[in-house]
């Protein structure tokens, strides 16, 4: 089949990896697709097969250089009817079998683009839009284009009940899935580092001010401990602000975006998950899949879902699952620190991840969504 799969840019973590290597195993068999993106794709985070095609619409502008008109209002609804004509334009050359679309206001834009064009057409939440909610106008589009869409498939039950209710919208369900690591973390290294890793995008909602918190208040116990947290994005100058204000300098790193996460995986002597909400976090199965003892926040969707499979699955705890607030975050990471043999037995039984979460079963899952689609 002939496939269109349209997301934002490829510059980001969770969402654009997934879709990535989507695209890449549709490739692989035998489809022929073709991946659009909103950017100019000079700054790709994410590779594809290169059997995979590429279009690059080159819509996206620099917000950093844009005058106050270009962030009014109108400018803004300006710019999302051009970037719904050039998505038009591209859908309308192209002519696929169907359309796939990645990340809210993409669904929402592309729905738009694809309506009377007779393409179906399947939107993919990849977040939890009862915490992440749009801005008004967008709410209003999601609720008034998702009900045209073939499929709205979300990550995890909670989120599809939602959206099936709020949007009547027909649902399906299909969790993201996790590559089987190529080497495991060596614990007797990694437990000598003292090492707490942290990673995501720099942003509120990913909760890393209460975690640099937390760690600041175990930090004055356990003088060998340091906290890495890999990622960028807008709170950086925040929360480097916070941990000088809090004396931290030397024991919180904050590298910034790497292509190869590993080193930072191999040194970790446990993660931390310290989200307010998620989608399904590619992160917390990566260090889990790693045998990395993890501790994660109960957020009622990705987290409590990969914990609670992979946990069944086993037999046998898999994560740290702890309640949502600042208490439990505090005190779990006293009990990741001071408890070794917890601590270890939870990253031993956390690789059967990977048994639960991988990527035959989701991309066949796609694939039978797709052909039922098509008819």
């Amino acid at each position: 089949m002939k496939l269109a799969c349209i997301i934002p840019t490829l510059n980001g973590g969770g969402a654009e990896r997934v879709m990535a290597k989507l695209c890449s195993e549709l490739s692989r068999r035998d489809h022929d697709v073709t991946l659009i993106t909103l950017d100019d794709g000079q700054q790709d985070r994410h590779q594809t097969e290169p059997s995979v095609q590429r279009l690059y619409l080159d819509v996206m502008g620099d917000p950093s250089s844009q005058s106050a008109f270009q962030r009014s209002f109108l400018s803004k609804g300006l710019r999302a009817m051009s970037r719904i004509s050039k998505i038009r334009q591209a859908i309308r050359k192209m002519h696929p079998d169907l359309i796939l679309s990645f990340c809210d206001q993409m669904n929402v834009m592309t729905l738009i683009a694809a309506s009377r064009l007779e393409i179906p057409t399947i939107v993919c939440e990849r977040s939890d839009p009862r915490h992440q909610a749009l801005p008004s106008p967008w709410e209003w589009l999601r609720g008034a284009t998702y009900p045209k869409a073939i499929k709205v498939i979300t990550l995890t039950e909670e989120v599809g009940d939602y959206l099936a209710q709020r949007c009547n919208a027909d649902v399906a369900v299909i969790a993201s899935a996790i590559d089987p690591p190529e080497l495991d973390s060596q614990r007797e290294i990694a437990q000598r580092t003292c090492t707490i890793l942290a990673m995501g995008r720099l942003e509120k909602e990913k909760g890393f001010e209460r975690l640099i918190e937390c760690f600041s208040e175990s930090a004055h116990k356990n003088p060998d401990w340091k906290l890495c947290i890999v990622g960028e994005g807008s709170r950086r100058e925040a929360l480097e602000e916070r941990v000088r204000t809090l004396g931290l300098k030397g024991r919180v790193e904050l590298p910034g975006w790497v292509v190869d996460p590993w080193n930072h995986y191999s040194n970790a002597t446990f993660f931390v998950l310290p989200s307010h909400y998620e989608g399904f976090p590619s992160v917390l199965m990566e260090a889990m899949s790693r045998g990395i003892p993890a501790l994660t926040v109960d957020c009622d969707s990705g987290p409590r879902a990969i914990v609670r499979t992979s946990s069944t699955h086993s037999g046998k705890r898999t994560a740290y699952l702890i309640p949502n607030d600042h208490d439990a975050l505090r005190e779990g990471v006293g009990k990741m620190i001071e408890d070794t043999t917890f601590r270890e037995s939870v990253g031993l039984n956390a690789k059967c991840v990977t048994e639960c979460y991988n990527w035959t079963t989701m991309v066949d899952q796609y694939e039978e969504i797709i052909r039922l689609a098509y008819g």
